[in-house]
């Protein structure tokens, strides 16, 4: 009964978007366009995903749902790797593909919202939230947690599970920076994070020789 949900979801993405060869990822600022053997490839990690969720094996679900929405974004999809996620007890990647379901997905049946909703909420308490800011301009800002990418800085806090996390922002012509941050459920805290200018290494002037000397 867990995986019909799942399959429902997974059925409406694919006869939605991946059937066509020019997709629109609504959470990005461009279009993206899939060509056909990048949609044939998606179509597989559909089907991959979920012979793999049916199996209760989350983790390849996930990682073959994330493959499928790289070569062919469908913001539904969201739903279906947070559900993958909530199996796999990680609260805040469960939170946040949640987040971009209701923001980025039009038409949800109202009984899906709602319940989604309820989770959501519930995940909120569990979860804690950590805003960073920086000393310098946060255009070109990149901000990776845990070694993983997560794009551009933005002012919206991250959302981790609780523990000990690394944030680490890196800028064209700055050092790259990584701090440690602790949180606890329910904690909401801020890293500030400075970055300092990379010092271009000073170029060695030739040796002054006179005339009346000779190195050794």
């Amino acid at each position: 009964a867990r995986v019909r949900p799942f399959v429902a979801v997974l059925s409406a993405a694919i006869a939605c978007s991946v059937s066509s060869t020019s997709l629109e990822a609504q959470a990005t600022p461009h279009d993206v366009q899939s060509s056909p053997e990048q949609v044939e490839n998606a179509q597989k990690h559909f089907a991959h995903g979920l012979d793999l969720y049916a199996a209760h094996d989350y983790e390849g679900a996930r990682t073959e749902l994330e493959r499928a929405y790289v070569l062919a974004p469908n913001e539904r999809l969201h739903y279906n790797i947070g559900r993958c996620f909530a199996e796999l007890d990680d609260s805040a990647s469960a939170l946040r593909h949640f987040t971009l379901y209701l923001r980025n997905v039009e038409n949800i049946p109202p009984e899906r919202r709602e319940e989604l909703k309820s989770e959501m909420d519930r995940l909120a308490l569990v979860v804690a939230y950590v805003s960073v800011r920086t000393s310098v301009d946060a255009k070109e800002v990149e901000i990776a947690l845990d070694d993983a990418p997560l794009g551009r800085l933005t002012d919206e806090p991250l959302i981790v599970n609780p523990g000990r996390h690394w944030v680490t922002l890196t800028k064209p012509g700055f050092r790259e920076r990584t701090q440690p941050v602790e949180v606890a459920p329910g904690a909401r805290s801020e890293l500030r994070v400075d970055l300092v200018p990379v010092t271009p290494m000073a170029t060695l002037a030739p040796p002054v020789v006179h005339p009346d000397r000779h190195p050794k």
